[in-house]
């Protein structure tokens, strides 16, 4: 899932974590100021966090989301709020979806860490 940032990344796996993590912190919290902007009737909001998450998921490699929080960026440059309200679900449940699966990712990841971990504590309790 992401060999590409890493790759981007020049193999760096810790600051790939760091970066997947910020994402998982951070999505969540721009969805929540997405559904109040659009409560609100605030373009501006609507385009300032869209433009964000455009880079965010784009430098992830998440094109295809990148491309509708673009969308969503324009909508807000326009002042469409209601276009954009019909088509900020389904962004909404693709940007949860990708959290999730980061979630599940990370924590297979450290799953296998700790468990590498194990494996060399008890090699070194007994040696193989």
């Amino acid at each position: 899932m992401f060999e590409q940032i890493l790759d981007r990344l020049g193999e760096d796996e810790k600051l790939l974590r760091e970066v997947i993590q910020i994402f998982i912190d951070e999505a969540p919290k721009h969805l929540d100021t997405l559904r109040s902007a659009l409560g609100q009737g605030d373009a501006e909001a609507l385009e300032k966090i869209t433009h964000s998450m455009k880079g965010e998921l784009a430098y992830l490699g998440i094109s295809e989301v990148s491309q509708k929080a673009r969308e969503l960026e324009e909508l807000g440059r326009k002042h469409d709020l209601e276009q954009a309200s019909r088509i900020f679900p389904s962004f909404e449940a693709e940007v949860s979806a990708i959290v999730a699966a980061m979630r599940r990712a990370n924590s297979q990841d450290l799953l296998h860490l700790s468990g590498c971990a194990r494996t060399a504590s008890i090699r070194t309790i007994r040696p193989s």
